[in-house]
């Protein structure tokens, strides 16, 4: 019998259901075994911990701009960067960095290799002095930081001075510090007698070449600035760059006259640690210049000095308008370039540097201490809150506008085209090798992206508590006589007591009368609210008896300070008013100069024919051409000349030449054309008798000169100058045929930075009272043929600063010296003679240590010397019909000194 539970029956479809499921599923869990062999266990831990560690690297390179991931990166030696990068990027670089490091040694870019050698005791002042800055957080410079050294590169020895150099920690902090050095006796290294050697980090490795490179293109004055090796007492630094430092070698290397170079003093601002204030401001900051012991020894530098000062205190006061001051064409390009290219650290006003040309009588900007954003770059505005100096020179001034927006235009052409990556990628590409072999990361500039912002906002000042100044106060002298000037730059009012002389050796006090107004103390100077110029006050006075016997002592205080303060006024001079150099308008002209007529369709002013006497400076405005017709005598007072920034056209012919000359034979200020966009023509004219332009403090070396402005002369004779050149043609094109020059009181023609030929031509009678030369050549290129020349107190023709000079057909009679060639110059003359040689025939020799070897190559010249024939001095080459002459020894100085005038 079958018995059915039926209960159970009705409870078991869902336990066979997962009986089931468990049945199917039992083959699939079963483990199944698979051998993993050690090496291969061992592999993948490897490859793990590497991959993972590349991605932790890169994300922390990513991030080594952020403060507390920046000290990771130092500690883990990720040298370099401290700029935001995407992931690729990071990732890219750290696997790229062996590529990198390997190329670099296998194919090196050579560096020059300098070595400096530091005695003990003058290493531990330096030492001393970093530590001292270490402590602070940057860096304070005394007069007596300079210590001496020595110098060695390419098996040569040069003795030295240097200091620590920069404001903040970077230049110091780490292994390789930042030095200022300055060749001794008259050395040079490079070309250069002054300059920096500082970490290629602190200018953000090859960014400033790039930078300086890209404003080169326009015609800017750059430092020089390259990558060197470096060793210091036996220890290898690295990798440092050297930028030159201010001086004439600069300007001479890039065809500029010798002149001033000025900055606003930073160091009140940096003493309130680079904070907002009343001092964050160039219009409440004192003048510098660079190199003034040299510059009070000279007089003519010392003139460019004054009135250079003078021009930017004018127009620090507002009197003056940016266009008056500054060069309106290079400022535009330099704003756009900067703007462009991201240079915001330049164009501040505590790193403006200022080139005063004293031709053009403006300045020219040269940029400096520029760190562009590696990375990625943010276009900057002149006008930003940031750049008051730049925003002020940009916004009084269309014609800074003008250039300003053209150059941008081009810069953004060049950029789409190529043009830019062109120039710009062989640069990147051989600086990178050079600095890859000590920063692996680097993986180059890129020229095109969008900006980051490279500047923070200053903290608030402190109180008035800490000034170190608390007034403006200087012995000024103007037209009108001596006066002190003060002046309150502080957001406080500002209290003088008492003004008195005192005695230097006994103290007696003498009261301060002044001639112009009633004194009643206490005196009180208003606030000056920050971004305004402060107001100043002038008293005029008549010094004592002995006024080297006495300071001027003036008393003040703060109101609300319980602080007296003593302040000695300095020595400065009177902001100008206008511009030295005259501007008039057509009708100022007409009026003046009753001989002129204007014809508005040609643009151009004419002077009639006849004889006329000119009783003030005869001015042409811009735009507008000079036309003198022949059969013209015109007859200056001693006080006028011309000025022109267009082309003088003179019409004279064989028997109606044109005269120009002093009243009653009396010496006149002579001529100049600057700037003219087209060349000037004389034909058959005579200039008599000038003395050089001098006119508010302007004053050239030339009776008659042409700055960058062409000009051709057939028969055109210059007699009895009295300034220090005849004729004078700087960064110019000319052709001189049949030109004589006679009776000079010093040279005869002089060249800068010019290239043109002189045909068929006399000189005679030159240098009769300070010596000169009949040819002068500086940085030029000139050919010189069928010439005749006598009577020469100096040198007949001086060739030098890499000039190159042809001459052939010479007849020299009379000299001291027939032609030298220095400086790096070429000289070739050949079917010449020279006759009644005092010194010697040819010399070749070396005046100015930073140029190269001179070269004499003659042939089939004849030389009467009462001296030497041939003169070169060791180093230097002289070949006469093939064959080369022996050098000796020569003292240039005493060359100089004696036999020289």
């Amino acid at each position: 019998m079958i018995f059915i539970d039926k209960s159970q029956k009705r409870n078991t479809w869902h336990i066979s259901f997962f009986k089931a499921i468990k049945f199917l599923l039992k083959p699939l869990l079963k483990p199944i075994p698979v051998k993993f062999p050690f090496k291969y266990f061992l592999i993948t831990v490897i490859s793990t911990i590497i991959i993972w560690t590349l991605i932790a690297s890169a994300v922390i390179y990513r991030n080594s701009y952020k403060p507390i991931v920046g000290e990771l990166a130092d500690q883990l030696k990720f040298k370099g960067l401290r700029e935001k990068h995407r992931t690729e990027k990071a990732i890219k670089s750290f696997i790229l960095a062996p590529y990198n490091w390997v190329t670099s040694h296998v194919f090196p870019e050579e560096l020059p290799h300098v070595f400096i050698d530091i005695k003990f005791k003058n290493y531990q002042k330096i030492v001393n002095k970093r530590e001292e800055s270490v402590s602070r957080g940057f860096l304070i410079r005394g007069s007596d930081d300079y210590v001496p050294a020595t110098l060695k590169y390419n098996k040569k020895r040069f003795r030295v001075r240097l200091r620590l150099k920069g404001d903040l920690g970077s230049h110091w902090a780490s292994d390789k510090w930042s030095f200022r050095v300055h060749m001794k006796s008259k050395d040079h290294l490079f070309g250069m007698r002054r300059f920096s050697l500082q970490n290629p980090e602190d200018r953000v490795y090859e960014g400033a070449i790039l930078f300086f490179e890209a404003l080169r293109r326009e015609g800017i004055l750059t430092p020089r600035y390259f990558f060197v090796d470096l060793t210091v007492n036996g220890k290898y630094i690295g990798i440092m760059a050297l930028e030159e430092h201010f001086s004439k070698e600069l300007l001479e290397s890039q065809g500029r006259k010798e002149s001033v170079i000025l900055k606003f003093d930073e160091s009140l601002w940096f003493h309130h640690r680079g904070r907002e204030g009343p001092f964050d401001h160039f219009r409440t900051n004192p003048i510098k210049s660079f190199r003034t012991n040299k510059i009070l020894k000279s007089k003519t530098l010392s003139n460019d000095l004054e009135v250079a000062t003078g021009l930017l205190r004018g127009f620090s006061k507002g009197d003056l308008s940016s266009s008056q001051v500054f060069d309106a064409e290079l400022w535009g390009k330099y704003l756009a370039v900067a703007s462009a290219w991201g240079g915001w650290h330049s164009i501040r006003w505590r790193n403006i540097r200022l080139y005063y040309n004293p031709i053009k009588a403006k300045f020219e900007p040269i940029p400096f201490d520029e760190q562009l954003n590696y990375s990625e770059r943010k276009s900057v505005y002149p006008t930003s809150k940031h750049n008051v100096f730049s925003g002020s020179i940009f916004a009084g001034d269309p014609n800074i506008k003008k250039a300003y927006e053209e150059t941008l235009a081009r810069i953004e052409k060049d950029a789409t085209e190529g043009i830019i990556e062109k120039w710009a990628g062989p640069i990147i590409n051989k600086n990178l090798r050079i600095l890859q072999k000590e920063y692996p990361l680097l993986g180059g500039f890129e020229l095109f992206g969008l900006a980051q912002s490279a500047s923070d906002s200053l903290n608030n000042s402190k109180t008035h508590y800490n000034y170190r100044v608390i007034l403006r106060s200087y012995l000024v002298k103007d037209q009108l006589g001596k006066y002190l000037e003060i002046s309150n730059p502080l957001p406080h009012p500002v209290t003088i007591s008492s003004i008195y002389w005192v005695e230097k050796k006994t103290g007696l006090k003498i009261k301060f009368n002044p001639t112009n107004s009633l004194m009643t103390y206490p005196i009180k100077l208003l606030p000056t609210p920050k971004l305004t110029i402060p107001k100043a006050i002038k008293y005029y006075y008549s010094q004592p008896e002995y006024p080297k016997n006495y300071n001027l002592l003036l008393s003040a205080h703060i109101d609300g300070d319980t602080k007296e303060w003593t302040i000695e006024p300095s020595g400065y001079f009177a902001p100008r008013k206008s511009h030295p150099i005259p501007d008039v308008s057509i009708e100022q002209s007409l009026q003046d100069h009753p001989f002129l007529s204007f014809h508005p369709e040609a643009k151009s002013l004419e002077i009639k024919q006849g004889h006329w006497a000119v009783n003030g400076p005869l001015i042409i405005p811009k735009g507008i051409n000079l036309i003198i017709q022949n059969g013209t005598t015109l007859r200056f007072n001693s006080e006028s000349g011309i000025i022109s920034s267009g082309p003088i056209l003179i019409e004279g012919t064989k028997d109606l030449p044109v005269i120009i000359k002093g009243l009653g034979n009396h010496v006149w200020q002579g001529i100049v054309v600057l700037d003219s966009k087209k060349p000037s023509k004389w034909s058959h004219v005579q200039i008599l008798n000038t003395s050089g332009i001098n006119m508010n403090g302007w004053s050239l070396t030339g009776g008659v000169n042409f700055y960058e402005s062409d000009i051709k002369m057939d028969h055109v004779s210059f007699i009895g100058n009295q300034s220090e050149d005849a004729l004078n043609i700087t960064r110019s094109k000319f052709e001189l045929k049949n030109v004589t020059i006679k009776n000079t009181a010093s040279d005869a023609f002089d060249s800068d930075f010019s290239s043109g030929i002189i045909e068929n031509s006399r000189f005679e009678n030159i240098g009769s009272q300070s010596g000169g030369d009949g040819v002068d050549v500086s940085g030029s290129e000139v050919t010189l043929t069928n010439t005749y020349f006598k009577n020469i107190s100096d040198k007949g023709i001086s060739v030098g600063e890499r000039s190159n000079l042809k001459a052939n057909n010479i007849d020299l009679k009379k000299a001291n010296i027939g032609a030298a060639s220095k400086d790096g110059s070429l000289l070739f003359i050949s079917d010449s003679k020279f006759l009644e040689i005092r010194k010697a025939g040819l010399m070749a020799y070396i005046k100015k240590p930073e140029y190269s070897l001179p070269e004499i190559v003659a042939e089939n010249i004849i030389i009467e010397s009462m001296g030497d024939k041939i003169v070169s001095q060791k180093g230097s080459k002289i070949t006469i019909d093939g064959t080369e002459t022996s050098p000796v020894d020569l003292n240039v100085k005493k060359l100089y000194s004696s036999d020289i005038k």
